[in-house]
């Protein structure tokens, strides 16, 4: 991670995300996003506080953030984030985020999905959606 001014550092961070006050979390989540340079390290911290933290808006910048980092490293740096955001799309909270995820990573590194592949997670995020009681899909 950058020394720059204003950058903070990964520790810091960290500590502020574990504090539990929302805006601080998610300002810091998305701080580690930006100039975090191990995409590895941060793709799998991204993906533990999208699973494992209690607060919901903090889970869902975490979803949001994997597809950022992607935008901005041009890269992931394993399948295991499209693990992470298969899992992702059965909740119904995470789902449209991980599948913008997805798409920006698509679209950012080229890491193209097999046409069958991305089908299938738009079907299973379909059945997400229409357990949750969520059917605007259908009305456009």
């Amino acid at each position: 991670m950058s020394n720059s001014p204003g950058r903070g550092d990964r520790c810091r961070m960290i500590d502020r995300i574990d504090r539990g006050d929302t805006v601080v979390a998610t300002n810091s989540l998305l701080e580690l996003t930006y100039f975090e340079t191990d995409v590895a390290w941060l793709e799998e911290f991204l993906s533990r506080q999208a699973r494992e933290n209690s607060d919901g808006n903090v889970r869902q910048l975490a979803v949001t953030c994997i597809g950022h980092s992607a935008r901005i490293n041009r890269t992931v740096s394993s399948d295991s984030v499209y693990r992470s955001l298969r899992g992702f799309i059965m909740d119904p909270q995470l789902c449209e985020r991980a599948l913008n995820a997805l798409s920006d990573i698509d679209v950012f590194t080229g890491r193209h999905w097999a046409s069958a592949q991305w089908i299938m997670l738009q079907v299973a995020a379909m059945t997400v959606r229409l357990r949750a009681g969520d059917t605007r899909f259908w009305m456009s």
